[in-house]
């Protein structure tokens, strides 16, 4: 099995983002999921509250290149979009961060 993970680098700059959020760092854990759209693929998932809640974020890969599945939380509800590179990616992760806090008062 292939792992497509997000470099430390990345995660840094994810967890910065949540930091800005305000929301509680602790309320977020990673993980690591089969890929949804790359057979065989292992990748980075980021969960927000309870684990294995429908609330997250996939760091998918696709065709070699980044591909951003996420939820805010209803199991029905999901976005997926073709990021292509990071900058892109870190976008949308900046876009789901931003809708938690929106949303949802923090996590304790």
């Amino acid at each position: 099995m292939k792992k497509r993970l997000i470099l430390a680098s990345q995660r840094i700059q994810v967890q910065a983002l949540i930091r800005a959020s305000m929301l509680q760092e602790q309320a977020f854990h990673w993980s690591v999921e089969d890929s949804e759209t790359t057979r065989g693929t292992l990748v980075t998932r980021l969960e927000y509250g309870s684990p294995r809640r429908a609330t997250f974020f996939l760091f998918d890969w696709h065709l070699h290149q980044h591909y951003a599945i996420y939820s805010w939380g209803a199991p029905d509800v999901r976005e997926e979009h073709f990021a292509g590179h990071w900058p892109s990616q870190a976008r949308h992760v900046e876009r789901w961060i931003s809708g938690l806090a929106e949303q949802s008062p923090p996590v304790g």
